[in-house]
């Protein structure tokens, strides 16, 4: 996944566990209650049913893998942009 200077995803959430792996570029990533800026190389784990997104706060593409643990994706979208 990519993500322009300024650029974000939603908040949404899944009813399993996604894992955000921060290849290059910075971010601040929300999930839940938790506010958390992310770098290269960076991991976040977040829990299935817990709303979350993330922002690219950096000058640079912010690229990041993206693990979803299931057969097939499934998200429920908010209109709310991340923090």
């Amino acid at each position: 996944m990519r993500q322009e200077p300024g650029g974000f995803v939603p908040l949404h959430r899944h009813p399993y566990p996604e894992t955000f792996v921060v290849i290059s570029g910075r971010g601040r990533w929300t999930a839940g209650d938790v506010i958390d800026g992310l770098a290269p190389d960076d991991v976040v784990v977040v829990p299935p049913e817990t709303l979350h997104g993330f922002r690219n706060t950096g000058d640079e593409t912010l690229h990041v893998l993206s693990v979803h643990e299931a057969g097939e994706i499934v998200q429920t979208w908010t209109e709310d942009e991340p923090a």
